[in-house]
């Protein structure tokens, strides 16, 4: 569970073209960090602050649509995304301030995993502004604290995060072209994006594999090991970029790239190999102990 509150500034809608694609992702944003146990949380600021066109609520969120749409300021507004609005913060905070100001929502949570969520955020780390930004914002938080994290009893083994993860890999196959290629791969995700991305990228394979593994893992509430890495690499002689997170019994697991392949070895918290892995979870391999870390 997280705690967001809502940045009553950034609602000041001074965008011409992207004010109906900013609401939306506000809402789609918000309605996302609700279904996913998230408290959102207003300070008194939404309440009382008068902005250019007016009130939060008693101007916009509450304003009967046949009114609001007779001003400039809202003409172009759909009825069906006002209504949306009225919805959502009927359900909470629902016309009321739960914090005088921000410093007391802080001093609340000061332990919790905090941000703020609104509209047109300047995409700074703790903001949320859309579905994408929160997933950020959580996955930062859990890379911290991957003790807190409570695994589900669908989570896979060691990608708790996995359906996040795949978009990752669906949206690089968008990008090279090869969306038509899943139903060829057994409709499967990640084997399309090894045998039709990652497969071609020849000599350009290792950054290749660093830059998509490292979105993989830090979504997976993967923490870089800066210095385990250093480590490897002066034992072995050879590049390594090593992750690591705790699993469903609490113990500490590593991944580990292979940068020729562009795989994933996982090992566990004595640094055991216990086999290599497409980046998308599923299986390439069998545990090979020359392949366990070094240094642990």
């Amino acid at each position: 569970m997280g705690y967001l509150v809502i940045s009553h500034l950034t609602f000041t809608l001074d965008e011409e073209d992207n004010k109906i694609y900013s609401l939306n992702n506000f809402l789609e944003a918000g309605n996302h960090a609700r279904k996913n146990h998230d408290t959102i949380n207003s300070t008194n600021e939404l309440f009382s602050h008068k902005f250019s066109w007016g009130y939060f609520y008693d101007d916009f969120v509450y304003k009967p649509y046949s009114e609001l749409i007779q001003k400039d300021t809202w003409n172009w507004l759909p009825q069906t995304l006002h209504q949306a609005f009225t919805t959502f913060f009927f359900q909470n905070p629902s016309g009321r301030s739960d914090f005088a100001n921000l410093d007391e929502f802080i001093d609340c949570y000061k332990s919790e995993n905090l941000g703020s969520i609104g509209c047109q955020c300047k995409a700074i780390e703790s903001d949320v502004f859309d579905v994408l930004s929160w997933h950020l914002w959580k996955n930062s938080f859990y890379r911290e604290n991957p003790h807190l994290y409570i695994w589900k009893s669908n989570d896979h083994k060691f990608l708790p995060n996995k359906t996040f993860s795949d978009s990752i890999l669906e949206r690089e196959i968008r990008l090279h072209g090869k969306i038509d290629k899943i139903p060829e791969n057994q409709n499967s995700i990640g084997l399309t994006f090894h045998n039709e991305v990652m497969k071609l990228k020849g000599p350009e394979i290792q950054a290749y594999t660093i830059q998509i593994a490292t979105e993989i893992a830090e979504a997976n509430f993967y923490k870089f090991e800066k210095q385990l890495s250093a480590n490897e690499k002066e034992h072995t002689k050879s590049p390594r970029k090593i992750f690591s997170t705790v699993n469903q019994e609490g113990e500490k697991i590593y991944l580990s790239l292979d940068h020729a392949h562009g795989m994933f070895e996982l090992h566990n918290f004595r640094g055991e190999h216990l086999g290599e892995f497409k980046f998308d979870g599923s299986f390439n391999s069998i545990a090979d102990q020359t392949h366990s870390l070094k240094t642990i």
